[in-house]
């Protein structure tokens, strides 16, 4: 039978873990929603000049307006 170290398995949230395994880290999150589809990039909505969508499991909203100059 094989073995594997415990330092090898990481899992998320853990009360009594070490190594970050309980905390809600950047790292964490991203990686929940990262499994909850099958695809790393998708769109949510884009119309009105207001787009969602997800970029390796973070999440961004954008509203344009044409008449900003934000930059």
């Amino acid at each position: 039978m094989a073995f594997i170290n415990k330092s090898q398995v990481k899992a998320f949230p853990v009360a009594l873990s070490v190594a970050g395994s309980k905390f809600t880290s950047e790292d964490n999150i991203t990686g929940i929603i990262r499994a909850v589809v099958d695809r790393e990039n998708y769109i949510i909505s884009g119309a009105n000049n207001e787009y969602e969508f997800v970029l390796h499991g973070y999440y961004f909203k954008i509203i344009y307006s044409a008449g900003s100059s934000d930059m």
